[in-house]
């Protein structure tokens, strides 16, 4: 996984430790841009085109947390679609990506998100238990529970 070939960057568990735990022990609702080999266990998971649901083509009108790990090539897209979900269905969600400070999709998207969790030292995602990634990790946060998620996720990282 440590390759920038990959597109897939399987949650590690401490990441779904902290999002269970700020779900009050339950997994996310729905996990947008799953895919077999993840571990969230979210209820609803859609594994992507061109044999599952495509996240993006379809509103997320299922109860409960989203969580959205997306494929690392098209950050921006999820990112708009995040914004947009929680704007027009005041989904509460939670997204997992690279910490790219520098881009436009952080300036854009990222900093319009209610909180931000700069993860603490480097996640090794599912699939590379050798090697941690070469990027720091972000955790972004859209939602009504702005004291739960500082609660948790600042045990974790710098939440701002």
């Amino acid at each position: 996984m440590a390759s920038s070939t990959l597109d897939h960057w399987c949650t590690p568990e401490p990441v779904v430790e902290a999002l269970k735990r700020f779900n009050h022990g339950k997994p996310p609702g729905l996990d947008p841009c799953s895919n077999p080999n993840s571990i969230v266990g979210a209820r609803i998971e859609w594994y992507g085109p061109p044999h599952g649901t495509d996240g993006l083509a379809v509103p997320w009108a299922v109860p409960g947390l989203v969580y959205v790990n997306p494929p690392y090539s098209d950050k921006y897209t999820w990112m708009r679609k995040c914004q947009d979900e929680h704007r027009h269905r005041r989904k509460e969600i939670i997204s997992l990506l690279p910490a790219d400070t520098d881009t436009e999709w952080f300036h854009r998207f990222s900093l319009a998100a209610r909180l931000r969790c700069f993860w603490r030292g480097r996640l090794i995602f599912i699939g590379d238990k050798t090697y941690p990634a070469r990027f720091a990790s972000l955790l972004t946060y859209w939602g009504s529970r702005p004291a739960r998620f500082r609660q948790v996720f600042g045990n974790y990282g710098w939440v701002v």
